[in-house]
């Protein structure tokens, strides 16, 4: 009888230490999106995208599909609603004038799945791009 119960007791802590993990380790989500790119630079308003892929791995958020977008960049905040993100030389707009904020940065909501993505260069008081796009889980063709 005493086996048992150690071995009991051995599966039920094995089982809290694979929920442990399984909770500590965030899954990659894929998704994809379509909806509206604007480019001020060039001229470009609200044109519709789509296909547009987004994967969110623990500590990365990768665009695809939309080339001034296109890469992989540093989660910078999450939380139960959010994750923001943003390119390595992005400087956070909270701390700094706008007209000194630069780079490629965004945030996707993870309640309703909206994604939206800015490009700022510096010296200059608006953005240069902007998309907002609606992300759903991706669906594979084959």
């Amino acid at each position: 009888m005493g086996k048992v119960v150690r071995g009991i007791a051995l599966c039920l802590t094995l089982l809290v230490a694979a929920i442990a993990v399984a909770r500590a380790t965030p899954a990659q989500i894929e998704l994809q999106c379509a909806g509206r790119y604007t480019d001020y630079v060039n001229e470009i308003r609200e044109l519709e995208v789509s296909g547009v892929f987004i994967r969110v791995d623990p500590g990365f958020v990768l665009i695809t599909g939309m080339s001034a977008f296109d890469g992989r960049y540093p989660i910078t905040e999450s939380d139960h609603a959010w994750v923001s993100f943003a390119e390595s030389e992005y400087s956070d707009p909270g701390r700094l004038p706008m007209d000194r904020v630069r780079g490629r940065f965004g945030s996707i909501n993870r309640i309703d799945g909206k994604l939206t993505v800015f490009s700022k260069r510096s010296g200059v008081e608006r953005v240069s791009r902007f998309m907002a796009l609606e992300c759903g889980a991706l669906k594979r063709l084959f």
